[in-house]
């Protein structure tokens, strides 16, 4: 997908998803919110990970 963006504004081409009036659009708020559940996803997964690995809690 990347490639595709990079190979159309190369050749000159409008990015016609970003044009898009009709495309939906997420809220500001909403965005924040899905990066602070997937950091607390990761967040999580190497809590539990470190607990495996090591022999004292």
């Amino acid at each position: 997908m990347a490639a595709r963006h990079f190979q159309a504004q190369l050749n000159g081409e409008a990015d016609h998803d970003a044009l898009d009036p009709d495309r939906p659009r997420l809220p500001f708020a909403s965005v924040i919110g899905l990066v602070a559940l997937t950091d607390l996803a990761f967040s999580l997964g190497s809590v539990t990970a470190a607990v495996a690995v090591t022999d004292e809690i």
